[in-house]
């Protein structure tokens, strides 16, 4: 199943280069994507290692997403990844703190809070 949800989930997650913008326009079908990424890493456990970089991308454009909500739900998987694949992230962990510390100093604090606790996990796992 990775093999073919993967690059569909990457490609409408992706944002535009030139513009910053999500290629998907709607907000709620984002955050249902990135809703969809969190049960396969449920699903898919030690397996998504294999697929690091795809699901780096899609988080990170989730991170960066201006609706709060798709930015909590990103925390929640940057959590879950820290989860999974432990030791595994060390390569990863510094772009993913990077990419969370900006959501630190959201208007809305349960992005603050869902930031804060995502980096913690994220520097936890990676020792």
């Amino acid at each position: 199943m990775l093999p073919y949800a993967m690059p569909v989930l990457e490609e409408r997650l992706h944002t535009d280069e030139s513009t910053r913008d999500p290629i998907e326009p709607s907000e709620e079908v984002r955050l249902l994507l990135v809703q969809l990424l969190s049960i396969i890493l449920d699903q898919a456990g030690t397996a998504i290692a294999a697929y690091a970089s795809e699901v780096w991308s899609m988080l990170s454009a989730a991170l960066a997403d201006r609706y709060h909500e798709v930015a909590m739900q990103g925390c929640k998987v940057a959590q879950q990844l820290a989860g999974i694949l432990g030791l595994r992230l060390s390569p990863l962990a510094k772009d993913i703190v990077a990419a969370l510390l900006p959501l630190t100093t959201h208007k809305r604090h349960r992005v603050r809070i869902a930031a804060i606790e995502a980096i913690r996990d994220v520097m936890h796992q990676v020792g």
